[in-house]
């Protein structure tokens, strides 16, 4: 199984997750997350959704990550692990919550069928992923997104998680709902910051640098960057 890469800087992934933090609680609402007595983090990181999901839910929440130093210190139970084989007895959680966690899993496949089994019947899970092939770029001269998808892809990740990993669930006879988000918005600073720490070769440095000075010389009513979130909630099959 291929190494992620060090993890971006938590302000990067705190910005991220504060983009996405409306939908989230909505949909952990739907879910019940108040009612749910087990709930893990999987792919927690250094607690970025962890205390938010403490807070709502009923019971303990245990946070998953496969390095022990991408934990941090985070407020609730912590175990290392790999999400394609859990470390935990089959039936015990009643929600399973991951952000940009499988994008970097090597088996998707194997990865759900995990997240099954430790699932207790009736339990959901929300997963939260981009999808850099759906990417709105514009004007064509500032899109970076062919060169993110190589580059990713390179470094061990998967950047059309979002869309495989809902035709994934399907599949395997998950019920399955994709939301998406119901704004567009600007985000080329958290695309150069995921481009900055990524591997490049030198054409797309440079490809890289050239896009970047044509965005910023763009006035910003006409320029977008927006990478599509698929938010999946998907209750267990059988």
């Amino acid at each position: 199984m291929n190494e992620a890469p060090d993890l971006p800087q938590r302000d990067l992934l705190v910005r991220q997750s504060e983009r996405l933090a409306g939908i989230r609680s909505r949909l952990l609402r739907r879910l019940g997350v108040a009612n749910c007595r087990r709930v893990l983090d999987l792919g927690a990181g250094p607690d970025i959704v962890t205390g938010e999901l403490r807070r709502r839910a009923t019971g303990p929440v245990i946070a998953l990550d496969r390095r022990r130093a991408a934990l941090g210190s985070t407020p609730v139970p912590a175990v290392v692990g790999d999400a394609q084989a859990l470390p935990f007895a089959a039936g015990v959680f009643e929600l399973v919550f991951a952000q940009h966690l499988f994008m970097w899993v090597h088996d998707l496949v194997a990865a759900v069928r995990e997240v099954a089994r430790v699932l207790a019947p009736g339990g959901q899970l929300l997963a939260i992923e981009p999808d850099f092939g759906a990417a709105i770029e514009h004007p064509p001269e500032v899109a970076l997104a062919p060169i993110a998808i190589a580059a990713l892809r390179r470094a061990g990740a998967e950047p059309l998680a979002g869309r495989l990993l809902a035709t994934t669930l399907g599949a395997a006879g998950w019920q399955v709902q994709v939301d998406l988000l119901p704004q567009l918005g600007p985000v080329g600073q958290d695309r150069d910051e995921v481009l900055a720490g990524l591997q490049l070769d030198d054409d797309e440095r440079r490809r890289t640098c050239a896009a970047q000075r044509c965005f910023k010389r763009t006035a910003e009513a006409v320029r977008l960057v927006h990478v599509p979130y698929f938010f999946v909630t998907a209750r267990k099959g059988g």
